[in-house]
């Protein structure tokens, strides 16, 4: 199980399958979603209006989080969701904890641990895609 909140939209992958959404009308409240056994990759596009700081933030089940551990891009390539997919040259996720105009701060139901992330300019990149590796971390959740 994943537990997620967005500022403003994120859709959820695994290996490529959507899973589910969350928007900012609902920000405080993580969205629940389930991630099926044997999940490789968990996959994020955000989508943010560039009048607001942007962010993605969310936990599993068994304590990993969104950090600098995720990759995130401004581009989506072809097959950028997929578990084949090399994201290789993708720069790291960037951990955001400011409050500017928007909805950054606790969400309940995520871990205290899990940061804001989006790309390194969370105020004007209005669309982010983000990845994990969740092969050891989702056989736990």
């Amino acid at each position: 199980m994943f537990l997620i909140a967005a500022c403003n939209k994120v859709t959820i992958y695994g290996d490529g399958v959507e899973l589910g959404r969350a928007n900012q009308s609902n920000w405080r409240n993580a969205t629940k979603v389930t991630i099926p056994s044997g999940t490789r990759v968990l996959s994020l596009r955000g989508e943010c209006d560039s009048n607001f700081d942007c962010g993605i933030k969310g936990s599993f089940k068994n304590g990993a989080v969104t950090d600098s551990s995720w990759k995130c891009h401004t581009e989506a390539a072809s097959g950028w969701n997929g578990p084949v997919f090399n994201d290789s040259s993708w720069p790291a996720a960037v951990e955001h904890a400011f409050n500017k105009k928007s909805c950054f701060g606790a969400v309940r139901g995520v871990d205290s641990g899990a940061s804001w992330i989006w790309t390194a300019d969370a105020m004007y990149d209005e669309r982010a895609y983000c990845r994990l590796s969740v092969v050891k971390k989702a056989e736990s959740t």
